[in-house]
């Protein structure tokens, strides 16, 4: 009889240590998601709504960017035919038009700004202003708005 419960006493170990690994995991991946879905609602979800969005501007794409317990996100807005890249990248500039947001740094050259949220330093955000052409070289050409957004450094946000 003794040696009957012996044998199985390993197993029944070994299947316990393994029920208290899933579990653990498990609860490691639940304390995650609602870390990381915390971070995107106080910037408004996604897209994001915490960041002006210029007029005119059409929402091509966006998604959650989780980057370790970091998640922002990043979104994509086609702008108006009468758009330029200058005429948008001004727009981001003036003070006026990014009310609650401080500009950080900006090149005109590449289109690139970065922005800090005045009452949220935590909260900062990225923009990128390019032209793409529907067939790679050649088709219409369409200004597009990238920005980034998170509580975080947006850099590792980049799309």
């Amino acid at each position: 009889m003794r040696n009957s419960r012996r044998l199985w006493l390993p197993p029944a170990i070994a299947a316990a240590i393994a029920v208290l690994l899933c579990a653990a995991e498990i609860a490691g991946i639940i304390a995650l998601n609602i870390a990381t879905s915390r971070s995107v609602a106080t910037l408004g979800g996604c897209p994001s709504n915490a960041f002006p969005i210029r007029p005119g501007s059409h929402l091509h794409q966006y998604s959650d960017i989780t980057v370790g317990t970091t998640t922002g996100c990043w979104a994509t807005y086609d702008q108006p035919g009468s758009a330029s890249e200058d005429g948008v990248f001004e727009y981001y500039v003036d003070p006026s038009n990014t009310d609650g947001w401080t500009l950080q740094e900006a090149y005109s050259n590449t289109g690139f700004a970065a922005f800090r949220n005045s009452r949220d330093p935590q909260i900062q955000a990225n923009i990128g202003i390019s032209t793409v052409r529907t067939f790679l070289v050649a088709g219409p050409a369409a200004v597009r708005l990238d920005i980034s957004i998170c509580r975080c450094d947006p850099q590792s946000m980049a799309q």
